[in-house]
């Protein structure tokens, strides 16, 4: 079945953690319980995964940007995609929940963006 390339509603970007907090994998989905199943069932690795954080945003395309940004930087160990870099990849704007599963702490974007050094 060819895969999708848009969707009427909210996309979800999923990461996916082993016990040591180390990203497994990256991926997009509209389903996420439904793509969590599929590779349940066919990734050998999935056995090691301990924690799953979900960022919901309006956009497929939204969602892709920061799937592609974490891909490029975070380089999980799983994403065949991630073993080369993305030359010249602007930062996507992140969701704030995104803000508050990398950093760990509550605070609204403009915080977070001041304490990442970056300007609007």
């Amino acid at each position: 079945m060819p895969r999708k390339q848009t969707s009427p509603g909210p996309t979800y970007v999923y990461r996916i953690l082993c016990s040591h907090g180390l990203l497994l994998y990256v991926g997009v989905a509209v389903d996420v319980e439904r793509r969590l199943k599929q590779h349940a069932a066919t990734k050998p690795w999935w056995g090691h995964a301990r924690v799953i954080l979900t960022d919901r945003y309006a956009t497929r395309f939204q969602a892709l940007k920061v799937e592609a940004y974490f891909i490029t930087y975070m380089r999980p160990k799983h994403n065949i995609s991630g073993q080369t870099p993305l030359p010249n990849l602007p930062h996507p704007v992140l969701s704030e929940s995104m803000y508050l599963s990398v950093r760990g702490e509550i605070m609204s974007e403009d915080e977070a963006r001041e304490r990442l050094g970056e300007q609007q």
